[in-house]
């Protein structure tokens, strides 16, 4: 048992040099990614970097949530997620939950479990949450220790065309088919009613411990993105556009970049499935068109098809530096941006938690 730790400790420091050194000769490290899928999901590479030192990653996707019947489900839960950070030095990370409000309940039993690591709960208004619902709003921010932080608007429940395609989503469909499917924002060029009041309740909580509330976009059109942000500002309410696509024009980046809004731009550079080099090159074109002063790096790990979150940020953040990204735009984007999102003092004014080379 003894000489299988010491060779897999072998091999992840073999990996991890090589990845350093691709680095560091300024060549794309695609190549050298380690394997980091095992039988039963993702490996625990134990990956060291600069960049996960006090890091927040705002998009973790962790059990208990499932995305919809059907879809890829998760590598580990909220606790394994804050031992795991609290390893690598990180500062802490946002539960998303796609489909509930259980996140806020995550971030409250991942605090108490792993003292020292800062956990949130994300959640987006989907049909299983009712949709634009301001009574889940309610009960989100309102969970014990005030750690529900960042409300979404809808994500898998967004168009009827998306939930068509996938019909597992909606099972019950054909028992209720009065019921809604989708949870539509705006319509002919305006938001509607109901999404402008979410916005306006957003803009008067406050959760327990006076933190503030943070509006995501969810998984918006081009024009949502800009609606939803400019209805936020308006308010006061401080905005996150999830991870918007190349279809958004830069006119539209540089509006809600006017308007004060963060951008996201996400870790999941070896997803299977995907091309790595793509979302290399569309990152390192996002963080030159809008600066990095203006993005925060999530994550959007942590399903089986993934490396675990921590590992996502040290492989992302080293194949940046290999396309000209520096380690100050990169603590732009993993630390001080998240933190000045949700409010919370800036990195630095606070111990780090130190990285141990393994737990245990």
């Amino acid at each position: 048992m003894m000489r299988r730790h010491v060779m897999r400790a072998r091999w992840v420091l073999l990996s991890s040099v090589a990845l350093l050194s691709a680095g560091a000769a300024g060549q794309t490290p695609t190549a050298s990614v380690p394997n980091w899928k095992g039988p039963n999901g993702p490996i625990d590479l134990r990956l060291q970097d600069p960049a996960l030192i006090g890091a927040l990653d705002l998009h973790a996707h962790l059990d208990p949530d499932i995305s919809g019947g059907g879809q890829v489900p998760r590598a580990m839960d909220a606790v394994d997620m804050a031992q795991i950070a609290r390893a690598r030095g990180m500062r802490g990370f946002a539960h998303k939950t796609h489909m509930d409000v259980s996140s806020a309940a995550s971030a409250h039993f991942a605090r108490k479990a792993v003292p020292g690591i800062e956990v949130f709960g994300r959640f987006a208004l989907n049909v299983t949450s009712g949709g634009l619902n301001p009574a889940a709003v309610m009960q989100f921010t309102s969970m014990k220790g005030g750690w529900g932080r960042i409300v979404e608007m809808p994500t898998r429940d967004v168009r009827l065309p998306q939930n068509d395609n996938r019909p597992w989503v909606t099972p019950w469909a054909a028992l209720f088919p009065n019921m809604p499917r989708h949870v539509p924002t705006a319509r002919n060029g305006e938001l509607l009613p109901e999404a402008k009041a979410i916005i306006a309740l957003v803009a008067t909580l406050k959760t327990e411990g006076s933190g503030r509330v943070v509006l995501a976009t969810g998984h918006a059109t081009p024009e949502e993105h800009v609606l939803l942000a400019r209805e936020a500002r308006r308010f006061g309410v401080p905005v996150l556009l999830t991870h918007p696509g190349d279809n958004v024009t830069d006119a539209q980046y540089q509006e809600v970049k006017k308007l004060g809004a963060f951008v996201e731009v996400n870790a999941d550079f070896y997803q299977e499935g995907e091309s790595a080099e793509e979302k290399i090159e569309f990152a390192v074109k996002q963080i030159k068109r809008l600066g990095a002063e203006s993005i925060v790096m999530g994550t959007d790990c942590g399903q089986l098809n993934n490396p675990l979150p921590p590992d996502c940020i040290a492989l992302a953040a080293r194949a940046l530096r290999a396309h000209g990204i520096t380690d100050r735009q990169l603590d732009a984007m993993l630390k001080e941006n998240p933190a000045r999102l949700l409010g919370i003092p800036p990195p630095g004014s606070r111990p780090a938690s130190r990285p141990t080379a393994s737990l245990g």
